[in-house]
C-alpha cells in the first residue's frame, strides 16, 4: 500500500530511473500533464484507469464518483513507459510522492525565481520559487529572497518595510522618524510641490546608506543592536537629513500660520492628503467669523499659492488673448509682483477682478471677471472653510464659501422655528404669571381740563392708539398712574 516503508522503499528505488516518465492530474482539462510538455492518459488495462461517465448522473452519484475516481487517480504518477498508438498512454502507473522527485533528480531541477515582494506578516521579503523536471512544474512555494539577490532584497525592505512604515516591530528609531518626518511633510505640503515624492527618495537613501544585507525584520533586530553599541543613535534621522532643495523650504509670509479677519486672527492647517476632503489649506472658524469671511479674504489667503493660480488663470484665457501673455509661467509671476500692490487696497478686491483689472489695459479688452470659475483651481488651492459650534463640533465644511455661508443661513432659520414651535414649562409659568388682558392708551389731548400740551407730549400724535400685552392689573395700574401724573411743564406755567 501507498505510505508503508515497503511500498516507499521500492517505488523510490524504480523512480530513479524513471524520473522521464512522470505525470501529475490535470484537474482543469482532464488527463495528465507529462515532463517534455506531453500529455498522457492512463492506459484503460491500469489499475489507477478510471473510466470517464458520457451521461450525467444524479448528483448523489456524481458526488460519490468523482470521489472514487480521484480516489483511483493519483495526483502524481510514474509510468514504466509511455507508449503512442491511437492516443499517448501511460502504461504500468504507479502512484508516487512528488517529494521522492525533489529529493532524487535534485541534480536535474531547474529553479526560477520571480516577483520579490514584501511580506508584512512574516516579516522578510519573499520571491515566488518555481521548480521544474524537464518543464513539469513540480513546486511552487515563497523563498526567502535575502538569500538569492541581497542587494534587491535589501531594497525592496528598506523601500516596503521603512520607507513604508509598515514594520509592526517597536524600534525607537522608527517613533523618532515618524515625527521628523511629519514635521519635513509640513514644509513641503506647504509648497505643494513635488518634493513628497523626494522626501520618500531621500527617507529610503538615509536608511540605504546605513543598512546592507537586510531583508527581514529579525534581521534588522541584530543589526541595530550590533551598531547601537557604538552609535546609540543609530539610523535616527534629524531635519537636516530629510531638507530638500532650497524650493521646498516655504517662506512664513507666503504660507502663513494664521489669516487676519477683521480684530481677529483665524489659524491656517496645511494637510497633505490628496483625493481627500482635507487636502490643501483648512481654516477653522466659528459661527461669527464664518459671517465675517468674504471671497476676497479667501482668494489672499495664502499668497504662496498666487503664482499657481495665476497661471491656471491665464491658461483660462482665450486663445487669441492668451497668446499675447506666452510665456505664461514667466507672465504670471510678473502679475503676483503687481497683485500684491492692489491686494494691500482698504476695500480689497477679489483675484479675479484684480486680476481682470491688471489684464484689461494690456491686452487692450475689457475682461469680465465671472469669465474664471472658482472650479478652475484644484482643490488644494482653494480654502477649505470648516465651520464649529461652541461645543467644537464641525457643522459644516465646504471650499464654496457661498454655500457654506447658505448652509448656516438655512441652521439658523430651522433652530428659529424649531425654538418657535417650543412649548415650555418655564414659557407658561412667565405667561400664567405676566400675561393679562390688553391696555388701551387714549390721546390725551382731548381729556377734560387739558391747555393742549397733553401729558407727556402725547398731543403731538393724534390719535395715538396701541394694543401692549403682557401686562397684568397690577401693570395697568401703574401705566394709568404714570399717565395722568401732572406735567411738569404744565405745572410750572400754572404757577
Amino acid at each position: 500500500d501507498f505510505g508503508t516503508p515497503a511500498y516507499r522503499a521500492v517505488h523510490r528505488s524504480i523512480l530513479a530511473g524513471l524520473l522521464g516518465n512522470i505525470a501529475v492530474r490535470d484537474d482543469e482539462n482532464g488527463g495528465y500533464k507529462a515532463t517534455h510538455d506531453r500529455r498522457v492518459t492512463i492506459f484503460p488495462g491500469s489499475v489507477l484507469f478510471a473510466k470517464d461517465e458520457k451521461k450525467k448522473p444524479s448528483s448523489t452519484k456524481a458526488a460519490e464518483g468523482a470521489a472514487r475516481d480521484k480516489k483511483r487517480r493519483p495526483r502524481w504518477l510514474m509510468a514504466a513507459e509511455i507508449m503512442e498508438t491511437s492516443r499517448l498512454y501511460a502504461r504500468t502507473c504507479a502512484r508516487i510522492d512528488p517529494q521522492w522527485v525533489l529529493d532524487l533528480g535534485e541534480h536535474l531541477l531547474r529553479v526560477a525565481h520571480s516577483e520579490p515582494f514584501w511580506n508584512a506578516e512574516a516579516g522578510r521579503v519573499l520571491v515566488k520559487e518555481r521548480r521544474r523536471l524537464y518543464n513539469l512544474e513540480l513546486e511552487t512555494r515563497s523563498a526567502s529572497y535575502g538569500k538569492i539577490n541581497p542587494a534587491h532584497a535589501t531594497e525592496i525592505f528598506i523601500r516596503e518595510g521603512l520607507v513604508g512604515d509598515t514594520v509592526t516591530w517597536p524600534f525607537d528609531f522608527l517613533k523618532h522618524n515618524r515625527r521628523i518626518r511629519e514635521e519635513a511633510e509640513t514644509r513641503l505640503t506647504r509648497t505643494r510641490s513635488s518634493g513628497y515624492m523626494n522626501l520618500d527618495e531621500a527617507v529610503y537613501r538615509f536608511y540605504a546608506a546605513q543598512i546592507t544585507n537586510v531583508s527581514a525584520v529579525g534581521e534588522l533586530v541584530d543589526f541595530v543592536r550590533h551598531q547601537q553599541t557604538t552609535k546609540p543613535k543609530f539610523l535616527c534621522m534629524s531635519e537636516d537629513s530629510l531638507r530638500a532643495t532650497e524650493e521646498a523650504a516655504h517662506d512664513a509670509e507666503a504660507f502663513p500660520e494664521a489669516l487676519p479677519v477683521d480684530n481677529r486672527v483665524l489659524p491656517l492647517a496645511y494637510a497633505y492628503q490628496p483625493g481627500k476632503e482635507a487636502d490643501g489649506v483648512t481654516v477653522r472658524v466659528g459661527l461669527v467669523e464664518a459671517e465675517a469671511l468674504t471671497p476676497a479674504t479667501l482668494d489672499w489667503a495664502v499668497p504662496g499659492h498666487l503664482p499657481e493660480k495665476v497661471e491656471l488663470m491665464l491658461k483660462a484665457l482665450p486663445k487669441e488673448q492668451r497668446r499675447n501673455l506666452i510665456p505664461l509661467t514667466e507672465t504670471a509671476q510678473k502679475l503676483v509682483r503687481d497683485l500684491a500692490l492692489i491686494s494691500a487696497r482698504p476695500k480689497q478686491p477679489t483675484l479675479a477682478e484684480a486680476l481682470a483689472e491688471l489684464l484689461s489695459p494690456r491686452l487692450g479688452v475689457r475682461i469680465d471677471p465671472a469669465l474664471w470659475d472658482a472650479k478652475i483651481f484644484p482643490d488644494h488651492l482653494r480654502v477649505r472653510v470648516e465651520v464649529v459650534d461652541n461645543r467644537d463640533q464641525v457643522i459644516g465644511a465646504s471650499r464654496d464659501l457661498a454655500e457654506i455661508q447658505a448652509q448656516l443661513h438655512s441652521r439658523s432659520r430651522d433652530v428659529s422655528k424649531q425654538a418657535a414651535t417650543v412649548d415650555n414649562g418655564a414659557w407658561r409659568a412667565a405667561r400664567a404669571k405676566w400675561e393679562g388682558e390688553p391696555v388701551t392708551l387714549i390721546d390725551t389731548s382731548t381729556a377734560e381740563g387739558t391747555d393742549g400740551l397733553g401729558h407727556f407730549g402725547l398731543a403731538t400724535s393724534p390719535a395715538l392708539i396701541a394694543m401692549v400685552r403682557g401686562m397684568n392689573e397690577q401693570g395697568s395700574r401703574i401705566i394709568a398712574d404714570a399717565a395722568y401724573r401732572p406735567n411738569p411743564i404744565e405745572a410750572t406755567l400754572n404757577v
